[in-house]
């Protein structure tokens, strides 16, 4: 008879402690004396992290369960482009969706002492789900705005990545309209803070689906405008 998957019990100040160490040493000869611990305790736990939570949230009928092979990301840093040649990241992070990219609505948790969050929205989407979103907003500015309105009372403010500095072209139109503020995002994410005392304890998957429930009504908005049906 198959067993159940263990379930999150919070994550140990061990693993808190390995990514506080690795920010000071993050070389391969060090990461590497210490890998089957990663392997086994701070990913492990965090693949704890992701079976919980994917099944609290299919239990809330909120679609955005995964397994932790699609959900975490590699602690391996891609260096080949950037100045900063330093091998591993030095935060956990997971993602929950339906199947698609950032850009196409997620709920993503960031572990990293004293900087942890969690996010849900559509990051940087691509330049024709961009332009879907942007015209959903013009077009259905007063639905849109009662998604605002419902992020607010839940203590949600709406953010970007970036933002430009005039409405982009082919909007010219709404330059002066309520909505031209938002039509300049080219993210559209909610984000809450995560403390010590959030990654310590086995209720982290309920706070993070009752965070995706909050964001939710953002997901369905963004998810129309993309022809999406989760």
């Amino acid at each position: 008879m198959p067993t159940s998957p263990a379930k999150f019990t919070g994550f140990s100040a061990e693993t808190l402690r390995f990514l506080l160490e690795l920010a000071q040493n993050n070389r391969r000869e060090w990461f590497n004396e210490r890998k089957a611990f990663y392997k086994e305790t701070v990913e492990g736990e965090l693949r704890r992290l992701v079976l919980s939570t994917s099944a609290a949230l299919a239990k809330k009928k909120i679609p955005l369960s995964t397994e932790p092979k699609k959900a975490i990301f590699r602690i391996y840093r891609d260096t080949r482009f950037s100045a900063d040649k330093s091998p591993y990241k030095t935060n956990l992070g997971a993602v929950f969706n339906t199947g698609g990219k950032p850009g196409s609505g997620v709920l993503y948790v960031h572990v990293e002492p004293k900087a942890s969050f969690i996010a849900i929205g559509f990051y940087q989407p691509d330049q024709l789900g961009l332009t879907r979103i942007r015209e959903a907003i013009a077009d259905r500015w007063k639905e849109f705005k009662s998604v605002i309105s419902r992020l607010d009372r839940a203590g949600l403010v709406l953010g970007g990545s970036e933002v430009l500095k005039r409405v982009p072209r082919g909007f010219e139109s709404f330059a002066d309209a309520e909505c031209a503020h938002y039509l300049k995002y080219k993210s559209f994410v909610v984000s809450r803070r995560l403390t010590e005392t959030d990654l310590r304890s086995p209720e982290l998957p309920a706070k993070l689906t009752l965070f995706a429930s909050e964001g939710l009504p953002l997901l369905k908005f963004g998810w129309t405008a993309l022809g999406r049906q989760p």
